[in-house]
């Protein structure tokens, strides 16, 4: 719920609603929370399971294995770029309940795998429907929340995932202990159906939030004076009967401290709304309080989302939607943002086998830092998201980001050095430090990745940022073991410059934005 709206020299802003409240009353929010949960808890289990099916159970060799996820994340990169091209076009809960079912029949469907080409295709239909649905749910967020109720949406679903994640891999213990072929295929045919179960429940979801077009008018005209698009925070005023909802809204909405690129599109979709409800209500709408000189009208089915620039002042004309293929300030943020994404690779990859084969830490150490990352990222996420709603925040993440990244590669290498004791509690820090890094960066990246963006083509720039991530997934395991694992401390040490310099870079090119407005 937001507070009333502060006097005009009162620079704080609406106070979040508790998420526990918007639990109760935004189905939006409640339906991608469920699907999310069901999503990881399968994805969660059968990544556990894959790499040890496809070589023990069925009798690929790893480079076999290798060669095909590559081949798979490859596809997934540009059907990531489609999704985000079809989610400007096409209503995005449909294709998010079509992706994550053929998701999950893809996982059901590992149980088939015959010889070497049905693997390859159908691992490239699963990881196609992955990246496709991840780039439509991104702009759905970004249609159906604003502000920093986008990026802690984000930050409650990272959770989410980690802690499903988490409980998926201990249920795969399982069918591992087993250790036999039926054991693994049916555990795999079940996750998959969790998918399934996933895609169901998106059918929730409300499609005048998520897809592009915006409510029909005459619901717009429904709401109280003032109101346009409906954020996590209005849904839950009107749901409760929240008598601080009539001073959050109309006149008093544009308080000097609310000065965010979403305020301003809010802003913009109040003046869309306010001709349709002056000629609903009739005389009685005079009486609400003018924020501005009157609206310009607005022709009938027009989307606010995409008047959102038109508006700023009486007589502006509306600012031509520009392809985010031609944005090379969110290019730039894209290339950055997913060359630091590769210390998802190190966790992954490069710590497991650094601390087995560098330190004289035992190999069971590796499950406990793991367990450290889990535990830091569930339970961080939500309360260190908070202040990076918008491009100063996001900067200030970033940058916090960017130095314990390097901090946490330099106790990685020096862990090689110590013995056993000091090593332990070195690794343990480090764990927390790039765990750290990696909540404060994501939170970083959700809100960038929005504010940078232009509305009108939401989903064409979340698939163009959700390109660079995929693509840091698919080069990660290669770089980080060239350096951390074959170089050693040198390599360690390249790394660590590396993040620190995209966080650096991030932070400079969003300052630039700001300058520039």
């Amino acid at each position: 719920m937001t507070s009333p709206a502060p006097a005009a020299s009162d620079e704080a802003t609406p106070a979040p609603v508790p998420l526990a409240r918007l639990w109760r009353t935004d189905t939006t929010l409640r339906t991608l929370l469920i699907a999310n949960a069901l999503n990881t808890l399968g994805r969660g289990v059968f990544f556990t399971l894959t790499a040890l099916y496809l070589t023990l159970i069925l009798g690929f060799n790893a480079l076999e294995v290798g060669l095909a996820l590559t081949i798979a994340g490859g596809v997934g990169v540009v059907f990531s770029l489609l999704g985000g091209h079809l989610a400007d076009r096409l209503s995005s809960r449909a294709m998010l309940i079509v992706s994550a079912a053929i998701q999950g029949l893809g996982l059901c469907s590992y149980t088939l795998i015959s010889d070497y080409w049905m693997l390859l295709l159908i691992a490239s239909v699963t990881m196609a429907a992955q990246q496709f649905g991840a780039s439509v749910r991104s702009a759905a967020i970004g249609r159906a929340f604003t502000g920093e109720d986008r990026v802690r949406i984000r930050a409650v679903m990272y959770t989410v995932t980690n802690v499903g994640i988490g409980v998926g891999t201990a249920i795969a213990a399982i069918p591992l202990a087993i250790g036999t072929g039926g054991a693994y295929r049916l555990t795999m045919v079940l996750s998959g159906l969790l998918l399934v179960a996933g895609a169901f429940s998106l059918r929730g979801l409300e499609p005048e939030r998520v897809d592009r077009r915006a409510a029909p008018e005459p619901v717009e005209a429904s709401m109280p004076d003032g109101a346009g698009s409906p954020s996590a925070s209005d849904v839950t005023a009107r749901a409760e009967g929240d008598p601080a909802e009539d001073g959050a809204a109309g006149g008093e909405q544009e308080a000097p401290g609310v000065d965010s690129a979403s305020a301003a599109q809010a802003a913009s979709a109040v003046s869309a709304a306010q001709p349709v409800q002056a000629i609903q209500a009739g005389p009685a709408a005079s009486a609400a309080p003018a924020t501005s000189a009157a609206p310009l009208p607005v022709p009938a089915g027009t989307n606010p989302a995409a008047a959102s620039s038109s508006i700023e002042a009486a007589g502006e004309k509306p600012r031509r939607p520009r392809s985010p293929y031609r944005d090379a300030r969110y290019l730039l943020l894209t290339l950055l943002n997913g060359a630091f994404s590769i210390q998802f690779g190190l966790f992954g990859v490069a710590v497991p086998l650094w601390v087995v084969n560098h330190t004289e830490a035992p190999s069971a150490v590796v499950s406990i830092l793991l367990i450290i990352n889990t535990a830091v990222v569930a339970s961080l996420s939500v309360r260190l998201s908070r202040g990076t709603g918008d491009l100063p925040g996001a900067a200030r993440a970033m940058t916090r980001a960017g130095w314990l990244m390097a901090a946490a590669c330099g106790l990685w290498a020096w862990g090689g050095f110590l013995p056993l004791w000091i090593a332990l509690a070195v690794l343990v820090a480090a764990a927390i430090a790039h765990s750290l890094a990696e909540v404060l960066s994501s939170a970083a990246g959700w809100a960038m990745s929005y504010e940078l963006a232009l509305p009108e083509q939401m989903g064409a720039y979340q698939g163009v940022f959700g390109t660079g991530f995929a693509l840091s997934n698919m080069v990660a395991p290669v770089v980080v073991t060239v350096t951390a694992v074959n170089m050693g401390p040198l390599g360690w040490g390249i790394l660590a410059v590396g993040f620190l310099g995209c966080a650096l870079g991030v932070v400079a090119l969003v300052k630039a934005a700001q300058r520039q407005g």
